[in-house]
């Protein structure tokens, strides 16, 4: 799964997780029925995921950074994802925080 998926009986201000593990980002997509495929997920000593890999529009793109700042653990997404539309590429990175 991911990095994600290694962090347990962590708590901090935010939230404490008691189960053991936390559910890492693709399990998460998938549990919204979002597929992860060709997403990367990479979790910064910050507390930021950085989440890079193409989606097909600005809706996807907004609805993934949405879930991935909702789990456990997470401070922020940096966004460096491509949207890929038919009418072109672009780059639709931003850094948002959670909470």
């Amino acid at each position: 799964m991911g990095i994600l998926n290694f962090f347990g009986n962590v708590s901090d201000d935010r939230q404490t997780v008691a189960h053991g593990r936390v559910k890492g980002p693709c399990a998460t997509l998938r549990d919204h029925g979002i597929d992860p495929a060709g997403l990367k997920f990479t979790l910064n000593q910050d507390g930021f995921v950085t989440v890079s890999g193409r989606v097909r529009d600005e809706s996807e793109c907004k609805s993934i950074c949405r879930i991935i700042e909702g789990m456990a653990l997470v401070e922020g997404v940096r966004n460096n994802m491509v949207i890929e539309n038919g009418r072109g590429t672009r780059f639709a990175g931003k850094v948002r925080l959670a909470g």
